[in-house]
């Protein structure tokens, strides 16, 4: 992932316009825990909401794809 794009479209610098529209993308958690990784601040809530919700997208990733592989009987 090409970080300067979607950092600076859900940072707090950004314009209001371009912070409305990312609200319910559900990369928007994990891409705000960003900064605090670099930071290495893990205890924050961004920190956790981003960790839980890129947990829950890889989950779901994995679940799709296994059911995909089982239903093309390969």
């Amino acid at each position: 992932m090409l970080l300067p794009g979607p950092v600076l479209l859900t940072s707090p610098a950004r314009a209001g316009w371009t912070g409305r529209p990312s609200h319910p993308v559900p990369f928007r958690r994990p891409v705000d825990a960003v900064p605090d990784a670099y930071v290495g601040s893990c205890a924050t809530a961004r920190m956790r909401y981003g960790a839980l919700i890129a947990t829950g997208l890889a989950t779901l990733a994995v679940t799709a794809g296994t059911r995909v592989f089982r239903t093309a009987e390969a």
